[in-house]
Formats: C-alpha cells, structure tokens, sequence
C-alpha cells in the first residue's frame, strides 16, 4: 500500500511539471503547473491545455505545437472564444502563459498569449512581425 504522499505525488505527475516554493510538502500547493504538448494538432494541444486549465497555481504554463502560423492563430482564436462565450471561471489568483510553435519557425515566432490575474481576457503577446489573425 503507497503512502498517501506517493499517492498524492503520482497525481501531481498529471501535470509534466510541477514546481513547488521549498519541495513537496504533504497537502502544499504548487506555485507553477507547465504542460507540454509535443503532439502537432489542435485537439491534442486542446486536451492537454484545458487539464491544465483544472489545476491550481499562481502561473500555469502551457507549450504546444501546430503545422503552421496559420494553424497558431486558428488556436489563439479558438482559446479566446471558449474564454468569451463558456462558463468557464477562472481562479482570481491565477496567471496564464501559452505559447505555440510551429513548424519552420524561428527563435522569436512563438505565437504567446497571457491572461492576467483577475481577468478572462487573453492577450497576444507575440511580437508584432510574427502576429497574423
């Protein structure tokens, strides 16, 4: 039989990373949750970002990967109209950063969007030269 720490540590492993302020204490919170999606589509960017959109931490963090800068700015359309138009709410204290890649791009075409604390809103924080909508 696991000790519930191990119990509780497996399912922190839901998340591919999970950072803590001093390490894991029993029942203690993270104060980062990253995922990552090293699949190249929509839906599995999409299922991989609304888990992360369940848990619980001051920034949650979420990397993926479409075909093109087309496709990046087909997801950043679809993440906004889920924000504006579902029930969803979101933790009051509560950071979000996704950045999304795509094939052949450079070190600088990471298409980003952030939603701020206390808000639903998320912004297009790509540089401008790469941002196509």
């Amino acid at each position: 039989i696991p000790r519930e720490n191990e119990v509780h540590e497996r399912a922190e492993y839901l998340f591919d990373f999970t950072l803590y302020k001093s390490g894991w204490k029993d029942y203690s919170l993270p104060i980062v949750l990253i995922e990552h999606e090293n699949q190249w589509n929509e839906a599995a960017f999409l299922r991989d970002f609304w888990k992360l959109m369940l848990g619980y931490a001051p920034l949650r963090v979420m990397f993926g990967y479409v075909k093109s800068n087309e496709n990046a700015g087909s997801l950043v359309g679809t993440i906004r109209a889920e924000a504006q138009t579902s029930s969803w709410t979101y933790p009051g204290d509560t950071e979000d950063l996704v950045l999304i890649g795509h094939e052949g791009m450079g070190a600088l075409d990471w298409r980003i969007l952030h939603r701020a604390a206390g808000s639903s809103d998320w912004k297009d924080s790509s540089l401008p030269a790469h941002t196509q909508e």
